[in-house]
């Protein structure tokens, strides 16, 4: 095609499909992409996140306060199933399951059955334990829980637990502990 001088109108000569009048008000069909606001969203996500996100921050985390005893040895918690016995108020403690109530403290000392099983715990860890089953089908069941009491907790409410869970197949217990330097026990 040779070189012309161009005419009052450009690409004329183009065959282009809407050879009408062109509307100004009409939006291009090629959609621009704006990097920067795209980076300034991403960069306050990753903050967000980074901001909220505890690598080995508090594994138990309970709605009553928990006064946990103190202990010198001790390992870092791992994700498992957690129990709390919470001593709030006046001799209306709760035991709860990862935030489900399971029994009140007052039920567990009035108990004088033989049978130290609490139905209700039992049932949830079962249940658990079946659904880590189903999710982990190559894998050994461990049975970890971790029991996070007060220190002021009866012992019988803690046999109690502890029984209940080795019935419903977690027979490796840890406890949660408050960590204190070596010979500063508090009380």
């Amino acid at each position: 095609m040779p070189i012309h001088c161009p005419g009052p109108r450009l690409l004329t000569h183009v065959g282009l499909r809407c050879r009408g009048r062109v509307n100004p008000r009409r939006r291009s069909l090629i959609a621009s992409l704006q990097l920067t606001p795209m980076i300034d969203v991403f960069i306050v996500i990753v903050l967000f996140l980074l901001t909220t996100f505890q690598a080995s921050g508090e594994v138990c985390g309970c709605r009553d306060p928990v006064r946990r005893p103190a202990s010198c040895h001790g390992e870092e918690l791992e994700r498992a199933p957690i129990i709390s016995v919470s001593l709030a108020g006046a001799g209306r403690g709760i035991v709860t399951l990862d935030g489900a109530e399971m029994a009140t403290v007052q039920e567990l000392m009035s108990d004088e059955r033989p049978d130290w099983n609490i139905a209700r715990l039992r049932d949830q860890l079962e249940i658990k334990r079946t659904n880590w089953r189903l999710t982990h089908e190559h894998q050994r069941f461990v049975g970890v829980v971790i029991i996070d009491g007060d220190r002021e907790t009866d012992f019988k409410v803690l046999k109690k637990i502890i029984y209940s869970c080795g019935v419903a197949g977690y027979s490796e217990v840890h406890l949660a502990v408050e960590a204190t330097p070596l010979g500063r026990e508090g009380r």
